[in-house]
């Protein structure tokens, strides 16, 4: 009789056995909010030993591209943030975060600045515009995001 029932009542035969799940809020994966270390990590360099080799600059200022590391390194860490550290979750510490070719090989001293602009103005020629040409490729004002000539729409 015992065998009846079973094949009767399917509920009898197996077991759902379910268990609570609490969701949990997940915001950076794969980097936590670090503890505090009594043994910190020594910052890496992050600047390139390739930009003290001289680069040949193709018409730039007519000189050859060429920094050196130390000074590299000060002027990296004079546009530190004013917070120190980390204060967001989804923040990487600044080793982590600022490495890469796109940090590492650039040099900081030729980037364009809003200082520069007066020079560049005094110039007899550009190779590019500084105010708007009026040419058919702008992005006319009435389409633009923020009114400034010569963005991407």
């Amino acid at each position: 009789m015992l065998s009846t029932a079973r094949s009767r009542f399917p509920a009898l035969r197996t077991r759902v056995q379910l268990t609570p799940t609490i969701p949990i809020r997940r915001y950076a994966d794969g980097y936590p909010i670090p503890a505090n270390d009594p043994n910190p990590k020594t910052p890496v360099q992050n600047v390139s030993a390739t930009n003290a080799l001289p680069t040949s600059s193709e018409g730039s200022f007519d000189k050859v591209l060429q920094e050196s590391v130390q000074v590299a390194e000060e002027r990296r860490t004079m546009q530190a943030p004013n917070r120190k550290g980390i204060w967001s979750r989804s923040q990487r510490p600044r080793s982590q975060a600022m490495t890469g070719p796109r940090f590492e090989q650039t040099i900081m001293e030729d980037q364009a600045n809003t200082h520069h602009r007066k020079t560049i103005e005094a110039l007899p020629h550009t190779e590019y515009p500084l105010d708007p040409t009026s040419d058919p490729a702008e992005v006319p004002v009435s389409q633009s995001n923020t009114g400034r000539p010569l963005e991407q729409r």
